[in-house]
């Protein structure tokens, strides 16, 4: 997996991202027609417009995209020292887009200003829910990473690239894929994706996570010679795409594929994700960039585990198309609930951290613990205002349940079974309006500690209790089994 133990303290950044940023103009349209093209495995669907037409929009907004500006976003969101290293031109556009990143917490000061370049913009056109996009890259294509951008990148935990573009590309890969002890998580673009497999060869080996859609897949597969005359069944076929980049050195390989979901292979087994359910759906702008810096916070926040890390990519995709804009519908780490909790093992024993102020945006103010006999059941409840802050080591496991009833909450209505305890250390952050419970089923009794942000019962214990319990409603929809 991509989690690193251990270079946090010489770290200046958690993670740097490199790429596009743009300002983004959306136009939305009916009058397309969208026509199959299945004979070509490159260029399966066309959207297309009548010659000479006079086409109708419906509506149009502006945001602020790129894949460097929409990676940068999303770490700083979910609480990473975060650095974004663009180019963008000495004009309104580029002052703005710098404000922009600022105001959502990423270090701007590896930002470059160019005098002799305009900022870059892109029109994007949407039709039913899906997107084509004319890219003016503009100063985008005169990003030249230089001797103060690899002190930087020495010194980050992480370095995420994006799309590079202009005649400086390979020139700024060799330098990035030069630094010896590079953590590099790579979603290239379409200048890499033409320059071909052969091209990228050198850089596959020193990639930690390595992320294509299918199509792209695709083209890089069919530039190796062992596999271009393959028939569609065999190149159709996502676990062979997978097997194929992944002997070429990377890591990890993902592999995206719209409704059809996302892939990982990690050499030794197969991951998918389906898609997860979103409630309405106002632009797909942005979705990839959401998904893979998803995957890679949950790479480093549960540890390397694949499963959760994927599911977190994927609610992530779900929730940026419910907003316009490629970097309004974001999580943050407010909306991150369970956490994997590491256990570091030698001869003496094991050694947990169990609270980062760092890592969790939640001050607790008092703490205490139970022991749970086997098949007995605590809850389900809800507090009003409180939030709780459950650990769950070990020894013994919990069956734990939560069901989201918040107003505003990006996963209201949604219910979680997760087991957690012994065989899966957790820490689950509980907000209030989340009804939640466990039973103990384990043989032996089991251990939960909480650092709730209330104190029970308030100052000396003086307040009405903060509890609405469901477990003494005969009628609630809130069932432990």
């Amino acid at each position: 997996g991509l989690h690193v133990r251990g270079l946090g303290a010489r770290s200046r950044y958690d993670f740097v991202t490199i790429g596009g940023i743009t300002e983004d103009i959306s136009l939305f349209t009916k009058e397309g027609k969208v026509i199959d093209n299945k004979k070509d495995l490159l260029c399966q669907k066309l959207l297309a417009f009548e010659y000479g037409a006079k086409i109708k929009i419906d509506h149009f907004y502006y945001s602020w995209g790129g894949g460097a500006a929409n990676a940068a976003v999303g770490f700083a969101g979910f609480g990473f020292k975060t650095a974004c290293i663009v180019n963008v031109g000495n004009d309104e556009r580029g002052k703005k887009m710098i404000e922009n990143l600022r105001e959502r917490g990423v270090d701007t000061s590896l930002v470059m200003k160019d005098k002799k370049a305009e900022s870059s913009f892109s029109f994007i056109l949407i039709q039913n829910k899906e997107r084509l996009i004319f890219m003016n890259r503009l100063a985008n294509e005169d990003l030249v990473i230089g001797k103060k951008e690899l002190t930087a990148l020495k010194k980050t935990k992480y370095i995420y690239i994006t799309a590079l573009s202009g005649k400086y590309w390979l020139g700024n890969l060799r330098r990035i894929f030069s630094l010896p002890k590079a953590q590099i998580i790579w979603n290239p673009g379409h200048a890499q994706l033409t320059a071909g497999i052969e091209v990228l060869k050198p850089f596959l080996k020193k990639t930690a996570v390595f992320g294509v859609n299918k199509d792209e897949a695709l083209e890089l597969v069919m530039g190796l010679d062992d596999y271009r005359h393959k028939g569609n069944e065999f190149l159709n076929k996502r676990n062979n795409l997978l097997k194929i980049i992944k002997s070429l050195g990377p890591r990890l390989v993902v592999i995206t594929d719209g409704k059809k979901g996302a892939s990982i292979y990690d050499g030794e087994r197969f991951y998918h994700g389906a898609i997860v359910s979103e409630r309405k759906v106002a632009d797909m702008t942005g979705v990839g960039d959401a998904f893979q810096s998803a995957l890679s916070v949950g790479l480093e926040r549960f540890k390397g585990d694949i499963k959760k890390s994927l599911y977190l990519a994927m609610k992530n995709a779900a929730s940026v198309i419910e907003k316009q804009g490629a970097q309004n519908g974001l999580l943050t780490k407010k909306d991150l609930i369970i956490k994997s909790v590491a256990k570091y093992e030698d001869e003496r024993g094991y050694l947990s951290e169990i609270f980062r102020r760092d890592e969790l945006d939640l001050s607790p103010a008092m703490g205490y613990l139970s022991w749970t006999k086997p098949g007995i059941i605590r809850g389900p409840h809800e507090h009003v205002y409180q939030t709780d802050c459950f650990i769950f080591l070990g020894p013994g496991e919990f069956k734990l349940y939560l069901w989201d009833r918040r107003e505003n909450s990006k996963t209201k209505g949604e219910k979680i079974e997760i087991i957690v305890g012994a065989s899966n250390p957790s820490l689950v952050t509980v907000p209030a309006g989340v009804v939640h419970g466990y039973k103990c089923v384990s043989d032996c009794e089991a251990l939960s500690i909480n650092l709730p942000d209330k104190l029970y019962r308030g100052l000396q214990k003086k307040e009405e209790v903060d509890e609405i319990r469901w477990e003494n409603d005969p009628a609630s929809p809130y069932k432990i089994i």
